[in-house]
C-alpha cells in the first residue's frame, strides 16, 4: 500500500486499517503465535491441535508449554475428564487413568483409548462416586489433572492419592467457584504457581494452577 494511501486509510477508516493490519500480521503470518502454536489449526478444527495438526490437551498455552518439557515415562497421571488430553498424556507418561461423567462421550473415547490408558464412567453426583473415583485405585499418582466437574471435591480427594513427589493441576483456576481451593487446609503444605494464557482456538485469558511441594515430579 502506498504511503499516502496508507495514511489516508488509517485516518479516514481506522477500523478497516487496523483490522487489515492484524489479519496480515497475526492471522495470515505463518510465524505468528497463532500459527506456530497451532491456535489457528484448533480454531478451524474445533478441537485442540498443535502446529502439525496433532491433538493436544485443551489447556492454556502457558501451562501446556510448561508441562510439555517436564513429562516423562516414569510418571503416572490421573485426570478428571477425558478426551484429547488422554491421548496426549498417554504418549508422554507411563500410565493415564481417567474418569468421565458424560456417558456418550465416554462411549466414544473408550473405543479409541491407548493401551496405557484406563478410562471409567461415573455418574455425576456432587461429592459422589465421580469425585471419589481416585480412591478406588491402589496407585499413587504423580500428577492429578482436575479438569472435569465437581472440582473442589476432586482436589480434596486427589491430595490423599498423591505420590511423595505428586502435584495437582487445577484447570480454569481463575473461576470464582474454585477459589475456596486456595484457602483449603489440606493444601497448606503446598505451594502453587498459576499459568495464564489463551486456550487452543480460544479468545479469552484462562488460568491453570499447579499445587506442589518442595520435592516434586515437575522440578519446580
Amino acid at each position: 500500500m502506498k504511503y499516502w494511501l496508507k495514511e489516508f486509510t488509517k485516518k479516514s477508516f481506522p477500523d478497516y486499517y487496523w483490522n487489515r493490519l492484524v489479519t496480515k500480521r497475526v492471522l495470515k503470518n505463518k510465524e505468528s503465535f497463532l500459527h506456530v502454536t497451532g491456535w489457528y489449526n484448533s480454531l478451524v478444527a474445533g478441537k485442540p491441535l498443535n502446529e502439525d495438526g496433532k491433538e493436544i490437551p485443551w489447556l492454556n498455552y502457558g501451562v501446556f508449554h510448561f508441562l510439555r518439557d517436564r513429562l516423562h515415562k516414569d510418571l503416572v497421571l490421573f485426570e478428571y475428564g477425558s478426551g484429547s488430553s488422554t491421548f496426549y498424556f498417554a504418549e508422554q507418561v507411563k500410565k493415564v487413568v481417567s474418569v468421565e461423567h458424560d456417558r456418550s462421550w465416554y462411549e466414544k473415547i473408550i473405543q479409541q483409548k491407548p493401551d496405557n490408558a484406563e478410562i471409567s464412567f461415573e455418574e455425576l453426583v456432587i461429592n459422589g462416586s465421580y469425585a471419589k473415583k481416585i480412591l478406588s485405585y491402589n496407585d499413587q499418582f504423580d500428577i492429578v489433572l482436575v479438569d472435569g466437574r465437581d472440582r473442589v471435591n476432586c482436589v480434596k480427594y486427589a491430595v490423599t492419592k498423591l505420590s511423595e513427589r505428586g502435584v495437582i493441576i487445577l484447570d480454569n483456576s481463575n473461576r470464582k467457584k474454585y477459589s475456596s481451593v486456595f484457602n483449603w487446609d489440606g493444601l497448606k503444605d503446598f505451594k502453587h504457581i498459576t499459568f495464564t494464557g489463551i486456550l487452543p482456538g480460544g479468545f479469552k485469558p484462562d488460568a491453570s494452577t499447579v499445587f506442589y511441594r518442595n520435592e516434586n515430579c515437575l522440578g519446580i
